[in-house]
């Protein structure tokens, strides 16, 4: 085998960096940078916005207070219960119904 084949890439640094002078690029020293319009006016500090606190204080009084919360838990419970109380009885009622009925069948047939 011989080395001395060419390879892609041989020569491309001596061809890039050797050689006679280069044309087309020329430092120009940059213009002054321009000063912005409002450079000669310094900012003056401005005491924020305080919200209209009114609303706020009538929708803070609508609000429950602790024993009202109270009831309200409390009411919500007792229906919660006898809802699940009713559910619990309605479901009993329909296995004693189903019972009855299949007990019956099975005299009736003897």
């Amino acid at each position: 085998m011989s080395d001395e084949r060419a390879r892609p890439g041989d020569g491309l640094a001596e061809g890039l960096f050797s050689g006679g002078e280069r044309w087309g690029w020329e430092f120009v020293v940059p213009a002054e940078p321009v000063a912005h319009p409002d450079s000669g006016n310094p900012p003056v500090w401005v005491e924020p916005y305080f919200p209209e606190l009114a609303e706020l204080e009538q929708r803070r009084a609508l609000r429950l207070s602790g024993p009202q919360s109270v009831g309200v838990v409390l009411g919500i419970l007792v229906c919660g219960l006898l809802t699940v109380g009713l559910i619990v009885a309605f479901a009993l009622a329909v296995v004693f119904v189903a019972v009855v009925v299949a007990t019956n069948w099975l005299t009736r047939r003897t």
